[in-house]
């Protein structure tokens, strides 16, 4: 079977700009804007419950909190009957407050963090995600190591490179954007977002160059621009296909699931989303880039 091979790399340098203009926006919302940090890693407490009968409006509910004395306290509206408290105190106080000042609406869950714990959390998931992507480097050399062509240690660099640099800033910097829009919180469910799209799109780019690596060795193609074409085009399908029918799973839940995992589930489809774009349209081209200079 003959198969129409795709010029990927004819258009990389479009693929670089849009890449490019993508994360300048990003490190441009996160200078400015920072992200909204929840409180498990700013510490501070969540006071989730719903009304049996009518729900009162965003405003009257702050209204008697601020009232009842709880201070720094933002209300979220969830779904027909219930609403989530969020305050930066983490104190019996605060809770006895909230609980005065609810009056008529019964308690679903009540979650306090202190500030040194949210500290220690936010120390942690920096650590994991470096340690990550050492040993994915690690990993990419050693798997690619005896290359004639192409240094093992290139197919590493860019594979992490693309996925931290790229496709965790990008996500990291909507959520900034809808952060200092919107309000959304930076949680934990959104770092598991985010070290669930580093996984994604290693191991989606680590596939494209294993077939990098299979042509090399079958020659294939005469010349490394032809070899990483034909690699892309034979990969371009699978990873589609991996990540539409994952993406429309995460759709239904978006849609269907509970209005707390909303932003969960956003970040995931996000994620594949631009994990699979990079490592089809950002990294062989980088590689060949990289490889051509040398």
């Amino acid at each position: 079977m003959v198969i129409k091979i795709i010029d990927f790399i004819k258009h990389r340098k479009f693929y670089y700009a849009l890449s490019l203009l993508l994360v300048l926006l990003s490190v441009f919302s996160l200078f400015f804007w920072g992200v909204n940090p929840g409180i498990e890693f700013s510490g501070g407490s969540v006071f989730e419950g719903y009304y049996e009968e009518e729900r009162p409006s965003v405003s009257e509910i702050e209204e008697s909190l601020v009232q009842a004395g709880v201070k720094d306290v933002r209300v979220q509206h969830m779904e027909e009957d219930r609403f989530i408290v969020r305050t930066s105190s983490a104190d019996e106080e605060t809770y006895e407050k909230i609980s005065s000042a609810m009056e008529g609406a019964k308690e679903e869950y009540f979650e306090a963090i202190g500030p040194a714990v949210g500290e220690e959390l936010r120390s942690r998931s920096v650590t994991v995600i470096l340690i990550a992507s050492l040993l994915v480097i690690i990993y990419v050399a050693i798997s690619f190591r005896g290359e004639q062509l192409v240094n093992s240690g290139r197919y590493g660099a860019v594979a992490v490179g693309v996925a931290i640099l790229h496709d965790v800033l990008i996500l990291v910097g909507l959520f900034s954007v809808l952060g200092h829009f919107y309000g959304v919180q930076m949680t934990i469910p959104i770092v598991v977002a985010i070290l669930t799209t580093l996984g994604y799109s290693i191991n989606d780019t680590v596939v494209v160059f294993d077939r990098v690596r299979e042509n090399l060795e079958r020659g294939t193609e005469k010349g490394f621009y032809k070899i990483v074409n034909r690699s892309l085009t034979e990969t371009l399908g699978r990873s589609l296909a991996t990540s539409i029918t994952t993406i429309l799973v995460l759709l239904d839940v978006l849609l269907m699931g509970a209005s707390t995992l909303f932003y969960f589930m956003l970040a995931l489809i996000v994620g594949i989303a631009i994990g699979t774009y990079s490592s089809v349209f950002l990294a062989g081209p980088l590689l060949y880039s990289l490889t051509k200079s040398k």
